[in-house]
């Protein structure tokens, strides 16, 4: 899988962190610095699990194109892009503070 980042997205430690946070996830590499069993993802009114290794195999490169931060909360936008399709994907991003922040809850939204 291919990543595009854009440069503006590292701008800052907090932002660094959860473009980081994103990329080793869609890498599917541990995760468990910033994991917990009670991390949950909601997409479409849905909760369930923030587990490693959930994102479809087929999908070969992911924009991130903005990311920000305020307080214990953060949003990225860019598109996920397969064979097929290519998804505008929003996720917004609740987290814990403190000398080793954890991601709490991920809002998840996409349009094709």
């Amino acid at each position: 899988m291919k990543w595009k980042i854009h440069t503006s997205c590292g701008n800052s430690p907090k932002t660094k962190m959860i473009v980081d946070w994103v990329v080793a996830y869609g890498n599917a590499e541990d995760c468990s610095d910033f994991l917990t069993d009670e991390t949950k993802m909601i997409i479409q009114s849905k909760t369930f699990p923030l587990v490693e290794g959930l994102l479809p195999k087929d999908i070969e490169e992911i924009r991130i194109e903005t990311a920000f931060i305020h307080g214990r909360q953060g949003a990225i936008r860019g598109q996920v892009i397969t064979k097929q399709t290519k998804y505008d994907v929003a996720l917004f991003l609740e987290f814990s503070l403190g000398k080793q922040p954890k991601l709490k809850k991920v809002h998840g939204i996409y349009m094709n």
